[in-house]
């Protein structure tokens, strides 16, 4: 059980790297376009990407946990985008289906709310028969009340509903996780 909530916890700064939440405007705050919006904006409802993430820890023998999410486009208007979430979490002979759940991506978005990416390079990922230029930002996140280090990259692509081909995460702190990656496994573009 243990190793579920851990899941949760990894599947969760993945989904913050991927979608963070749209939060309340405040008169003040500089607002930006917001990188989620933008990479759902141009498809059409019904479209989606289906992600698989690997999270391995050292203890347990390297035991691994597979987190399966799909992300369907349900709404796109000039303000925000609409999207479905339905997660599936394993754990050994453990299943976990989520019920799904919908998010809102707002078109502007508090500058200050946006992790600090850096630009990693170039690289094409395959995702079936088909090639997508890539480019690789990084990012650190800090997590938890103590802080722990998560060392992430993202693969993006405009070509993929929601922007995201490929993720990598390293906890530089935790001595049990040794590494979460995802990447599409399938996907629906009209674009």
């Amino acid at each position: 059980m243990e190793k579920l909530k851990n899941i949760a916890f990894y599947a969760g700064v993945l989904a913050a790297l991927l979608y963070p939440a749209s939060p309340a405007r405040s008169a003040e705050e500089e607002y930006v376009d917001n990188p989620d919006y933008a990479g759902w904006a141009k498809f059409k409802p019904g479209d989606f990407v289906k992600t698989r993430v690997v999270t391995l820890w050292h203890d347990a023998g390297d035991q691994a946990a597979t987190t399966e999410e799909t992300t369907k486009l349900v709404s796109v208007d000039k303000d925000k985008v609409v999207v479905e979430i339905t997660t599936t979490k394993t754990v050994d002979d453990n299943v976990q289906k989520q019920p799904p759940v919908t998010q809102t991506f707002s078109a502007k978005v508090p500058k200050d709310s946006l992790p600090e990416f850096k630009d990693a390079g170039a690289q094409s990922v395959q995702i079936g028969t088909k090639d997508f230029n890539c480019t690789i930002r990084q990012v650190l996140i800090r997590t938890g009340k103590d802080r722990q280090e998560e060392i992430g990259k993202v693969w993006i692509s405009d070509k993929m509903p929601g922007g995201a081909v490929k993720v990598e995460a390293i906890n530089t702190k935790n001595i049990c996780l040794k590494v979460v990656e995802g990447e599409v496994v399938e996907f629906k573009a009209s674009v």
